[in-house]
């Protein structure tokens, strides 16, 4: 089982979010514990951060970083859609 470490900005930046958001990506989060790879995962192909991976949850995105070799789970930005990729 892996677990999650959060960067302060996006501990920031989750704590702007309504509650019931909050409650919705907190939710996502803890099922990437048991498997960070499911079919609702996606890798983040632009060149310079290949190792980042995002998840769906409604509108909002959350960005994270997959460490196998310690089993961590690091999120590093979560947001609105239409600012997360800035």
């Amino acid at each position: 089982m892996y677990t999650v470490n959060y960067t302060s900005s996006s501990v920031k930046e989750l704590k702007k979010l309504p509650s019931n958001v909050q409650d919705r990506i907190r939710d996502a989060i803890e099922e990437l514990k048991e498997n960070p790879r499911h079919s609702g995962v996606e890798k983040l192909t632009t060149s310079s951060k290949s190792q980042e991976y995002r998840i769906r949850v409604g509108d909002y995105r959350v960005k994270f970083l997959i460490h196998d070799d310690v089993l961590t789970i690091f999120v590093i930005k979560v947001g609105h859609r239409k600012n997360i990729y800035n």
